[in-house]
């Protein structure tokens, strides 16, 4: 697949995301949608162990659940969040007022928005499946973290027939690897450290170390 292509195929996803997110946005904090994903945020936080002062990003942060429940956790964080979708961060907005620094833009632009060795965590929750280029996202969240600092990955787990029921059910799934396969595209992009942890039923968490 050449180049041209490839942006095609990307902005493609990117769009299909976009009209998903708009239409899911005004289900995502309710029921049981909105309680799973609560309690997803809670024990990724819980695994992660977040020092004082540090600086936050969340990558797809949707409605800002978890940076939410990072502000009440730790008042010393700075805490930003970017996603694609304006629906989302409308409701993201409203929850977390001024005290996060939110924008709207494509994740292929994370290295023109922040600085280089900035963060401290780098969070991507129920999101990373969604990317068009996870290889690329992971390299250049490699050089937004501090030395030390950790990407964080909160995902499910799905077998590959899950895969194929999910991406029918949600048209926006670019795909989503099996742990193993995170695992070594985390390697690949110079992390770390890798640690995984299963939770839940289909869930996992994830994180390489700079």
């Amino acid at each position: 697949m050449n180049k041209l292509e490839n942006q095609f195929k990307e902005k493609l996803l990117e769009e299909k995301n976009r009209s998903f997110s708009k239409r899911l946005s005004k289900i995502y904090d309710k029921g049981l949608i909105g309680s799973i994903t609560l309690k997803r945020a809670k024990k990724t936080i819980e695994f992660a162990n977040i020092k004082n002062n540090s600086k936050v990003l969340d990558v797809g942060c949707g409605t800002g659940s978890l940076l939410f429940l990072l502000l009440k956790k730790n008042t010393s964080l700075e805490l930003h969040g970017i996603d694609l979708s304006e629906h989302m961060l409308k409701i993201a907005r409203i929850k977390l007022g001024s005290r996060v620094n939110l924008k709207r833009e494509s994740i292929k632009n994370l290295k023109n928005i922040y600085p280089s060795k900035y963060f401290d965590y780098i969070f991507v929750s129920d999101a990373l499946h969604h990317f068009p280029n996870q290889g690329q996202f992971m390299h250049d969240t490699y050089k937004l973290l501090k030395k030390g600092g950790k990407l964080i990955i909160n995902d499910f787990n799905l077998t590959r027939l899950g895969n194929l029921i999910f991406h029918l059910l949600e048209p926006g799934n670019s795909r989503m690897p099996m742990p193993k396969e995170y695992r070594q595209i985390l390697l690949k992009s110079k992390f770390k450290n890798i640690k995984y942890r299963p939770f839940g039923i289909i869930s996992f968490y994830m994180e390489g170390t700079k």
